[in-house]
């Protein structure tokens, strides 16, 4: 009750306190930040290895266990949890808490490389990790790119002019492109004409898979300069893999 008593008997001091808390109040709402979308930052990061054939408890102990006690070794790491499963490990890395967004790239970096130097003690099955700090990215806006009349590649070429336009934008941090089928080329050659011929299908899927690829030819060196060889090149890569 003294409080009561004191408020009542010297009313000028209850007035200062109702003021200030009024006017504080009102300058700090006007001051404080507002955003539509705020952002947010997810300090975690997964460490993927794929291990063909392998059972859980292998993957575990021959894979997870090693990349764990690596990644441990690091002093910003705040707890690491591994899922195993067949043929496929999977490790979250969470960061302590007093390390802001900013500080994030180069722990990421420092991540790589431990999983870089732990690669050597993994068996010789399992494939290159993966690390993956970027599946928190949250995308605010979706647009949708329609075209009547336009083929798919056509959308496509629009859609990546648009994507490139809008990663311009100021805080626009990364634009994804999804929903078109990828381009693919289908090759069904005749097993009557493959047997009678007898071509091994082997050196026709050879000949696919090195249809884009880029040989040299040699050089012809001059006394001023040194000159170099093209063979004749197919337009498209349909056209190298009938040649």
């Amino acid at each position: 009750m003294k409080i009561a008593r004191f408020s009542i008997e010297y009313p000028i001091y209850t007035w200062i306190f109702m003021l200030f808390a009024i006017f504080g109040g009102a300058a700090g709402y006007l001051s404080v930040g507002k955003l539509e979308d705020p952002t947010f930052t997810l300090k975690s990061a997964l460490v993927i290895t794929p291990y063909p054939g392998a059972s859980a408890f292998e993957v575990a102990t021959e894979i997870s266990e090693v990349l764990e006690a690596e990644i441990q070794q690091m002093d910003e790491v705040k707890t690491v949890t591994s899922r195993n499963t067949q043929g496929s490990s999977v490790i979250e890395v969470e960061v302590e808490d007093q390390y802001g967004g900013d500080e994030l790239p180069q722990i990421w970096d420092d991540l790589r490389d431990r999983v870089a130097d732990a690669r050597a003690a993994l068996p010789a099955g399992a494939l290159p990790s993966i690390v993956n700090d970027d599946f928190g990215e949250v995308f605010g806006i979706l647009y949708a790119v329609s075209a009547p009349g336009f083929s798919d590649a056509e959308i496509w070429d629009i859609a990546t002019f648009m994507r490139r336009d809008l990663l311009t934008v100021e805080g626009v941090a990364n634009v994804e492109i999804r929903g078109l089928p990828e381009e693919a080329i289908f090759v069904e050659p005749s097993s009557q004409i493959v047997s009678s011929l007898g071509i091994d299908p082997n050196l026709i899927i050879g000949a696919i898979s090195t249809s884009t690829a880029i040989n040299p030819t040699g050089f012809s060196p001059t006394a001023a300069r040194t000159c170099g060889s093209r063979g004749p090149q197919p337009r498209t890569a349909s056209a190298k893999s009938a040649a």
